[in-house]
């Protein structure tokens, strides 16, 4: 392992666990190296060396969102899209991803439908907005995405049309 991490190995079937002695801290990097002398539990070799670079990632969170905080005169039609800083859906065919649509509240409720527009970006189409009226937006804290990590606060912004 580069850099050089004090901790301890453990194998669990055919999976080699490290336990790290300190936690990692946000943007670590490191690299893992396996080369060929190692054996499976019945003593099979690799067939090729394994590398693997990982990078510590904090909780996903919304980085870019439209329309912006506090607009004014936003269109009736708009789409309400917003960018997580990570995959929240796995790569998959639109339409299981789609049925994972993150279920943003919106206030005043406005009827629509949401689609994923790849694996980290998300757009609500509403069938109308109301003229005239001050919307929020909230997404949600707790939601999960493919890594297994979740969302730590509720992301929150309003708009008028």
């Amino acid at each position: 392992m580069k850099p050089k991490i004090e901790g301890s190995f453990s194998c669990q079937g055919n999976s080699l666990i490290f336990s790290p002695e300190k936690p990692f801290k946000i943007g670590d990097t490191f690299q893992i190296y396996v080369d060929m002398s190692a054996r499976s539990l019945i003593q099979k070799p690799l067939s090729s060396e394994y590398v693997e670079n990982f990078q510590i990632v904090g909780a996903p969170e919304v980085t870019l969102f439209s329309p912006m905080n506090q607009s004014v005169a936003v269109p009736v039609d708009a789409k309400l899209t917003v960018h997580f800083n990570q995959p929240m859906v796995q790569l998959t065919a639109l339409d299981q991803a789609n049925e994972k649509a993150v279920q943003m509240k919106i206030d005043p409720p406005a009827a629509g439908k949401a689609k994923w527009l790849g694996t980290s970006s998300m757009s609500f189409i509403p069938e109308k907005l109301a003229y005239a009226t001050h919307y929020t937006v909230t997404i949600p804290n707790g939601l999960v995405a493919p890594d297994g990590s979740s969302t730590d606060n509720d992301f929150v912004f309003s708009f008028d049309t």
